[in-house]
């Protein structure tokens, strides 16, 4: 893949951001660098919401013979045909615990729903058309041309493909999969993820009351949104702003993590170290800063197979950069297209929104009832405003003002 050309931004450009990379192209950049890691066998308990690797199979017929599709009597339809009007009752047959004996001229049998239908018999009359007195039963419509049979095979066969490669799998699913005699599956390997938190104001949300510092409030979020988009959380840390420590968290999230969350200390601060104490490791960066707003700190490397993306400090920023960002790689690690969580919609807005500058403007937005409308606040720093939000409407760069009804980019969080 080749990958585009780093544009620079004009500086005398009206509001112009001087970071060179766009938007555009760090997604081109992480997604040339995101590919599937392999696949893993799971049960059944296990599999849904995993992207299935290899098709599920059927291993039987379903349903396995002729069976019953409801409660009823089994009968030859000869014996219609011949005239006979009173039959004699020789034995029931039930789903797991059919009747092995043939019917005979004028016998019929008690038959309940999904039992196999016994030999001699090619019609099931429901039980609501007969009469019964004690062994004898007559029938008062025998159903046309309806048998009321379930024929062998005829929901699938054995062979028959009952979910393809690349599907997310659903509880629906296991049904089909369940039925087909399958106990496991074959799918992608979840990335596991370890979070590194950096700050010395930072600390375990409910502790913050006693001393002067903040609740880290970013890394729980981001835990359950790795959790929604396929990958599991391995390893989370609340660390001070101090380069060692910084190296030795990520030192032993490499043994066991693809994907490690450095979020803060990405900034140009006397005390970001971020990416300083990575250096050592062997940190290969691949952009660092991106046109953008909220997340110009964001910055991609790795460090051998890890992947190493650092967010920036601020909530609304975090969480803004992790859908943009951490929810695509993800969905590549576990095989599924890039591109596929970025699926943007066109929808009208509410209200004026003003020209863009220099930078991708990812804008906090309600999305209701067909209409778009950007939240007054935008705050990189708000943990209140994510509360309101459930969209970002994207401005691209130097976009003209939009009056109200204009289409707009809109992707949902």
């Amino acid at each position: 893949m080749k990958l585009p050309a780093l544009e620079v931004v004009d500086a005398r450009s009206r509001h112009a951001c001087l970071a060179a990379t766009t938007f555009d192209e760090a997604s081109a950049i992480l997604e040339h660098h995101a590919s599937a890691l392999g696949t893993e066998t799971v049960s059944l308990r296990d599999c849904v919401g995993r992207v299935l690797a290899s098709p599920v199979y059927s291993q039987i017929d379903a349903p396995r013979t002729h069976v019953s599709a409801m409660d009823g009597y089994a009968v030859d339809d000869a014996d219609l045909d011949r005239g006979v009007a009173v039959f004699d009752l020789v034995g029931e047959s039930f789903p797991g615990n059919p009747l092995a004996k043939q019917l005979g001229v004028g016998e019929s049998v008690r038959i309940f729903t999904g039992a196999p239908i016994p030999a001699g018999s090619i019609r099931v009359i429901p039980q609501e058309n007969a009469s019964l007195t004690g062994t004898k039963v007559t029938f008062s419509d025998y159903g046309g041309l309806k048998r009321h049979i379930r024929t062998c095979g005829s929901d699938f066969k054995a062979g028959d493909v009952l979910l393809e490669t690349g599907a997310l799998i659903e509880p629906r699913h296991l049904v089909a999969i369940a039925g087909g005699d399958a106990a496991t599956t074959t799918v992608a390997r979840q990335p596991s993820i370890c979070f590194v938190a950096t700050g010395d104001e930072l600390s375990e949300p409910g502790r913050a009351n006693f001393s002067n510092q903040i609740p880290e409030s970013i890394s729980h979020s981001l835990a359950a949104f790795v959790e929604q988009w396929g990958g599991r959380t391995v390893a989370s840390h609340i660390l001070p702003d101090e380069p060692t420590m910084i190296a030795n968290a990520v030192r032993d999230g490499l043994a066991n993590a693809d994907v490690i969350v450095m979020i803060g200390g990405a900034s140009k601060g006397s005390r970001d170290f971020a990416k300083a104490a990575l250096q050592p490791l062997g940190l290969i960066l691949h952009f660092s800063e991106v046109a953008m707003k909220p997340g110009k700190p964001i910055w991609y490397g790795r460090i051998g197979r890890t992947h190493i993306l650092g967010l920036p400090g601020n909530p609304t920023a975090a969480i803004t950069t992790a859908r943009l960002f951490l929810a695509p790689l993800i969905h590549a690690l576990v095989g599924r297209p890039y591109r596929s969580a970025l699926d943007w919609i066109h929808v009208p807005t509410r209200s004026a929104i003003s020209r863009g500058d220099g930078r991708d403007q990812f804008l906090c937005a309600q999305w209701h009832e067909g209409y778009v409308s950007a939240s007054v606040r935008q705050e990189a720093s708000s943990q209140i405003m994510l509360v309101c939000s459930n969209a970002l409407l994207r401005r691209r760069r130097f976009a003209e003002m939009a009056d109200p009804g204009t289409s707009t980019e809109v992707l949902l969080i």
